[in-house]
């Protein structure tokens, strides 16, 4: 039977340093702003696609409805 082995990092650096850099652009509330205004756009786009595609009598709501 094998015994289970843990990797260990690279000679000369620490376990923490092994992880990857936190991203610093995340933290920019203009960032953050501009993707949440993508995805609201988006959602958007896909219910006005929906509502066209199951023929809705009024679909121009479904894009108010999603916001």
């Amino acid at each position: 039977m094998m015994a289970a082995s843990v990797s260990t990092p690279l000679p000369g650096t620490s376990p923490r340093s092994a992880r990857a850099a936190p991203v610093r652009w995340a933290d920019n509330p203009a960032v953050v702003a501009v993707v949440f205004a993508l995805k609201t756009f988006l959602a958007g786009l896909l219910a006005l696609f929906l509502a066209f595609w199951l023929a809705l009598d009024q679909p121009r709501w479904a894009r108010i409805r999603s916001s």
